[in-house]
């Protein structure tokens, strides 16, 4: 089969509308240069661009995103999952894959924390269960070249395109999935089309049309993908990131944190207005020569703007941080009040903490489960 340049750069609706989010999610989360090229600042009227540049690289983040999602994850896995394999046990591949589930010496328990950190960011990531294609004659050759299934985790910004069909039975399955395998330094995109029959791997580079490098046949006739689900939403294959509004409140305090800079900067150095004739420099202990012949209104002077709304920027970071530990249910964790707190306000913290950890177990479970 051959497909065409258009099929392959063609994406799922839900893609286009929510890839911008999950590059924002995934920014608030890294922090750092990824935010800060993210340039979440707002923009100054008639600001230049090296004024505003240099503002992005003043302006530190206090990263709530990623303080967030490691408590979730501590919670979830301070205690070690136990599995029942049932029949499974006695499977002779299944320690090693339980040693190093992905290929990359990562443990099944440490490749489900990074998806479900994933999950808790995007809404939702895939984990694809895929075997080398390689014949061997027996099981023991099998085991000897450790050719055995592997966990990959495929973030959404990869998943381009994907469709879910109903059975007769009113049960869904997923009968399509492409995925972004690599983009090399060519600027060539390596992509994976999954059928339930078959599974076609794809190059595709500039304006050229793709080509079919491999084909396979998908020997289990179903596609070997599972959506772990932070929290579902209302469509199908998309969850809900733990991120939606604590990002916001991030970028918002971020921004006041700029307006401190600003405000620091102004105060502790203010600018000196003076005429072109006037040899002077803004600096301490600086001496202002001005000709004798200048106009009195025409004197050097300096515009020094009041401190007065420090404390209330500082209130206003202090009110959102409060927003986020509401949001999250994290305020008795994260809380660094010195007043002490009543034992019903944080048995209710703590429960509606549980409720929500509790929704991320069952969908552990359910992935791994199908996994």
């Amino acid at each position: 089969m051959a497909y065409s340049k258009d099929q392959v750069l063609d994406t799922h609706k839900d893609y286009k509308e929510n890839i911008s989010n999950w590059e924002y999610y995934i920014r608030s989360y890294n922090g750092g240069y990824d935010y800060m090229i993210g340039q979440y600042l707002n923009r100054y009227n008639l600001e230049l661009d090296n004024e505003f540049n240099q503002r992005l690289a003043n302006t530190p983040l206090d990263n709530h995103c990623r303080n967030i999602v490691q408590i979730y994850s501590s919670f979830l896995f301070r205690v070690k999952p136990t599995r029942d394999f049932g029949s499974m046990a006695e499977e002779p591949s299944l320690e090693s894959f339980l040693k190093d589930a992905d290929l990359e010496g990562n443990s099944f328990n440490a490749v489900i924390k990074q998806a479900q950190n994933y999950a808790s960011i995007y809404g939702h990531c895939f984990l694809v269960l895929d075997k080398p294609a390689v014949q061997t004659r027996t099981k023991a050759d099998e085991l000897n070249q450790d050719i055995r299934p592997y966990i990959s985790i495929v973030t959404p910004e990869n998943v381009l395109d994907w469709n879910f069909k109903r059975e007769v039975n009113g049960k869904y399955y997923l009968d399509f999935l492409k995925v972004r395998e690599e983009v090399d330094k060519e600027g060539g995109t390596y992509m994976r089309m999954w059928y339930p029959d078959r599974i076609d791997t794809l190059y595709q580079k500039d304006e050229q049309e793709p080509s079919i490098i491999d084909t396979a046949e998908n020997q289990i006739g179903k596609i070997p993908a599972v959506i772990l689900y932070n929290s579902k939403s209302h469509k199908r294959g998309l969850g809900m990131s733990d991120l939606t509004d604590i990002s916001d409140l991030q970028k918002s305090i971020y921004n006041d944190y700029s307006e401190i800079e600003q405000l620091i900067r102004l105060s502790n150095h203010p600018s000196l207005v003076k005429t072109p004739s006037v040899n002077a420099s803004a600096g301490a202990g600086a001496i202002i020569e001005m000709p004798e012949e200048i106009d009195s209104n025409l004197k050097p002077y300096l515009l020094q703007p009041s401190g007065a709304n420090l404390q209330s920027i500082m209130d206003s970071i202090k009110h959102k941080v409060e927003a986020i530990n509401r949001i999250a249910h994290t305020g008795a964790v994260r809380t660094t009040k010195q007043q002490v707190s009543s034992g019903i306000a944080l048995q209710t913290e703590f429960e509606l903490l549980n409720a929500r950890l509790s929704e991320k177990a069952d969908n552990l479970e359910i992935a791994e489960e199908q996994l």
